[in-house]
C-alpha cells in the first residue's frame, strides 16, 4: 500500500472528521437541521458553563437597584423581596454609578472625519460624511441609548450594542443584554473569541413576518416552543431564538457562518459570514487582565458596600 491509498481512505481519527457532529462545530454541518440542533446544544452548554457569571451579574444588579431581584427571566426581572427591611439605607454602589453617569455619559461625542493635505473637494466630502454620520446617529438614537449602555457597563462590567438593519432597510442599533451573550471561556481567554451566540426571546408574529416565506417555514415557526415562564400567563407569544456567528479562520477561508435557529432545531437563516468581527459593539468599564468581559463599578464597590 502506497501513500495514495492513505489519501483515498482517511483515518477515522482525522481531526476534521472528529470535529464533525460536536456542538462547538455547528458551523461545519451542511444539513440545516443538524446545524440547528448543534447550535442549540452549544448555546445550552455555554449557558450551563456561564451560570457563575450570570449569578454575579444578578448580584451586582441587586446591589445597584437596591432590590432583591428574582432573576433576569421573562417574568422574573420585576419580582423580588420588596420589604423595607431588605433595603440598604445608604447605597454606595448606586450613588457611585449614578454620579459617574451624570458626569461622563452626558458627554455627546461627535464623529468628525479629518483630511491630511487633501484638496478642497475631498475636504468637502469629509464634512458631508460627518453630517451623514451624525444623521445616522440621530436615526439610531445613539446618544439616548448611550446612557443605558454606560450604566449597564458600570453595573455588570460590559454593555453592548448590536448593529442591525431595521424594517426600513437602514442601519440601526439595538441593546444587547450582556446576560444573553454567550462565548466560551477558553475561546475568549485572550479577548478575541472566534464564536459568539446570542439567545433572546422574539415575538412569534415578528418571526412570521420576517422569515415566513414558505409553508414549511411558517409551520416551523408556529410549532416552535415557548419558554415555560412565558407560557404560564400574559399576552406575549414569544419563542426562544439562538443566533450564532463563527468568524472566518483566515482571509482566504470560507468557513465563516451566521445562523439563526428556533428552540427545537429549526433554522430560520443560514448564510456565510465574511466579516472578521461580530455585529456588536461592546464597552467595558474596566477591562480585566484576561478574558472577554469587563469589571464594573458594582463589583469594585462591593467590599465598601458590605
Amino acid at each position: 500500500m502506497d501513500f495514495t491509498d492513505f489519501a483515498k481512505h482517511k483515518s477515522p481519527k482525522d481531526p476534521v472528521d472528529a470535529a464533525a457532529g460536536k456542538p462547538g462545530y455547528w458551523w461545519k454541518e451542511t444539513d440545516c437541521r443538524h446545524r440547528a440542533e448543534h447550535l442549540q446544544s452549544a448555546a445550552e452548554e455555554l449557558q450551563r458553563d456561564q451560570s457563575a457569571r450570570n449569578t454575579l451579574n444578578l448580584l451586582h444588579a441587586r446591589l445597584y437597584g437596591n432590590f432583591d431581584l428574582s432573576g433576569f427571566g421573562a417574568r422574573q426581572y420585576t419580582r423580588g423581596n420588596i420589604a423595607a427591611t431588605s433595603r440598604i439605607a445608604f447605597n454606595v454602589v448606586e450613588a457611585g454609578i449614578d454620579t459617574l453617569a451624570a458626569k461622563i455619559s452626558k458627554q455627546r461625542p461627535r464623529p468628525v472625519f479629518l483630511t491630511d493635505g487633501a484638496k478642497l473637494a475631498e475636504q468637502r466630502k469629509a464634512k458631508r460624511l460627518g453630517r451623514f454620520t451624525e444623521g445616522m446617529f440621530s436615526h439610531a438614537r445613539i446618544r439616548e441609548k448611550n446612557d443605558m449602555l454606560f450604566i449597564e457597563a458600570c453595573v455588570i462590567g460590559t454593555g453592548g450594542y448590536k448593529i442591525v438593519i431595521d424594517d426600513h432597510s437602514k442601519v440601526n442599533v439595538e441593546r444587547a443584554f450582556i446576560d444573553e451573550i454567550l462565548v466560551d471561556d477558553a475561546d475568549a481567554r485572550y479577548g478575541a473569541p472566534r464564536q459568539l451566540i446570542q439567545g433572546k426571546l422574539c415575538h412569534r408574529e415578528k418571526l412570521l413576518a420576517d422569515y415566513g416565506t414558505t409553508p414549511e417555514m411558517i409551520q416551523c415557526i408556529n410549532d416552535a416552543r415557548s419558554p415555560r415562564d412565558v407560557e404560564q400567563a400574559g399576552f406575549g407569544d414569544m419563542v426562544q431564538v439562538w443566533e450564532g456567528w463563527h468568524l472566518p479562520s483566515g482571509a482566504d477561508t470560507k468557513d465563516g457562518f451566521h445562523s439563526i435557529v428556533l428552540d427545537g432545531g429549526h433554522e430560520l437563516l443560514g448564510v456565510p459570514w465574511k466579516l472578521d468581527r461580530f455585529p456588536f459593539v461592546f464597552f467595558h468599564y474596566k477591562p480585566r487582565f484576561i478574558g472577554y468581559w469587563g469589571q464594573g463599578v458594582a463589583e469594585i464597590l462591593t467590599g465598601i458596600q458590605i
